[in-house]
Order: C-alpha cells, then sequence, then structure tokens
C-alpha cells in the first residue's frame, strides 16, 4: 500500500508540473502555430492579438474551474470527515 501512495503521490505531483508547463508555455506555442513566426509585425499583431486573448480566456476558466473545485473538495472533506468522526450509537443492551 505505501508503494502505491509513493507512486501516486509522483504522478499527481508529475500531473501539477506538466499543467504548469502547458500553461506557461501554450500561448506561446498556439500563437506560432496557428499565427506562424514573421518579420512583418503587421501580418502577425491581429492574429497574436487574437490567440494572446483566447488563451488568457481559456486559463482564467481552467483557475475558475479549479478554484471551485478545491472549495467544493474541501467541503465535501470536511462533511465527510465530520461524519466519520461521529461516535456510533450504543447497542441496546441484550436481557
Amino acid at each position: 500500500m505505501a508503494l502505491l501512495r509513493s507512486v501516486l503521490t509522483f504522478v499527481v505531483v508529475g500531473t501539477l508540473f506538466g499543467v504548469v508547463a502547458g500553461t506557461l508555455s501554450g500561448p506561446t506555442v498556439v500563437m506560432g502555430d496557428l499565427c506562424g513566426f514573421s518579420k512583418d509585425a503587421s501580418n502577425i499583431r491581429p492574429c497574436s492579438d487574437t490567440v494572446e486573448k483566447a488563451t488568457a480566456a481559456v486559463i482564467r476558466y481552467q483557475l475558475y474551474g479549479a478554484g471551485g473545485g478545491a472549495v467544493l473538495g474541501l467541503v465535501v472533506g470536511i462533511a465527510w470527515s465530520l461524519r466519520k468522526k461521529k461516535p456510533a450509537a450504543d447497542p441496546a443492551p441484550r436481557a
């Protein structure tokens, strides 16, 4: 069980690092893929603005979702912990 826990911990940490790396590098990669890299700034600027706004909106809504999920997880976790800590009722004595 300890091996599974440590492996899953590394999986979760690796996933979080991947999300952060994708969030930081994603807009640049998308802009290069959709708009191309050009020396002519007049042709690339409208495309760059559109990609920048779109990726900023996607990242913003991902953060909203992550925050909402964290709050919901906190509430459910607290409710689950309190439910499990209730003392069991004493059984009725047998005659």
